[in-house]
């Protein structure tokens, strides 16, 4: 089984692609893995959005990811980069939506990650060194776990 490998990396290519898009627009943004920081004080000091949280969870057969997507801004007098970043995201994020899941190693096709009901935007969280805000997102794969018995 290598479900949580291959969604690991499925949803850091699906933000590398928004940051892509991002960047493309005129802005400047960064993608990366912020469960990889230690403190805010080591995150890099410009706009970035970021996998966190990353679980999954496993009920019989079926995978259901749950992550929470941080939008972070550096220099954003009343958040308005912030608030244009949500925004684009969430609309990518919405129930219904689906993110690519690919082989980990090869980057081939497999399956979708379906976005679930209850999309949620938090609160914005302030840290000592710029302000980050969290869409949590539950999904449910499309593929099924081979369980064996043994």
């Amino acid at each position: 089984m290598n479900e949580y490998r291959d969604i690991h990396a499925s949803l850091l290519r699906f933000l590398q692609g928004f940051a892509t898009r991002e960047t493309a627009a005129g802005g400047a943004v960064s993608a990366l893995n912020l469960d990889g920081f230690a403190s805010p004080m080591d995150w890099p000091e410009k706009d970035f959005v970021a996998l966190s949280e990353f679980q999954m969870d496993v009920e019989e057969a079926f995978v259901r990811p749950a992550i929470a997507f941080v939008i972070s801004t550096r220099n954003d007098k009343n958040l308005f980069r912030m608030e244009e970043i949500t925004n684009r995201l969430l609309n990518e994020l919405l129930p219904t939506k689906r993110v690519e899941i690919v082989d980990a190693v090869t980057g081939a096709p497999r399956g979708y990650l379906n976005v679930l009901n209850r999309t949620r935007v938090g609160s914005v969280l302030h840290t000592d060194t710029q302000p980050a805000r969290p869409i949590f997102v539950t999904f449910k794969s499309d593929q099924t776990l081979r369980l064996d018995s043994r």
